[in-house]
């Protein structure tokens, strides 16, 4: 890698960083003391209050419930025009029982490469790679191409895709 691309790399990496999420597993941007915007497991109300000045548009809807990790309510929160990494996208964060539990940033196209790049270098091999999605199981992030979006979900959220995805092996 050149000079200029690490740069580039580690601009992207702040960004990320500082804009977005902390997420609530072991480890994950555990290096950094930058403020972040969202954390997995924080309440309707808590999100929708720090995403009250960052959206253009801002929906919230109920959802029959598709997690197991719901035992009584899902919500959906969409948000038009948030930035990340320097470029307007729709978000969709799901919350369970009253907590975030996924978070997708829809329309990466634009970072995708970077992403995948950052994501390797930050944390290796993915659990899974393939031309469609680039997956860290056990960090619950994943980056997909159809369609273009990267999605990071809560430590329950993990347990009930590991439950599901050992059951198949």
């Amino acid at each position: 890698m050149k000079m200029g691309q690490d740069i580039e790399l580690n601009i992207i990496k702040c960004m990320l960083v500082a804009g977005l999420f902390y997420l609530a597993i072991p480890n994950v941007f555990a290096s950094t003391t930058l403020p972040h915007l969202l954390k997995l497991g924080d309440s309707l109300t808590q999100v929708k209050h720090k995403l009250s000045e960052k959206c253009e548009a801002l929906t919230v809807q109920r959802l029959p419930r598709l997690l197991s990790v719901a035992s009584n309510n899902q919500y959906l929160i969409k948000c038009q025009g948030f930035e990340y990494l320097g470029f307007q996208h729709s978000i969709e964060l799901m919350f369970s029982d009253n907590q975030l539990d996924v978070i997708q940033i829809l329309g990466t196209q634009a970072e995708h490469e970077d992403l995948r790049i950052l994501l390797k270098q930050e944390y290796g091999t993915p659990s899974y790679s393939s031309k469609e999605v680039v997956y860290y199981q056990d960090l619950g992030i994943s980056l997909r191409t159809k369609p273009h979006n990267i999605t990071f979900v809560s430590e329950r959220v993990v347990r009930e895709y590991s439950r599901f995805s050992n059951g198949l092996r």
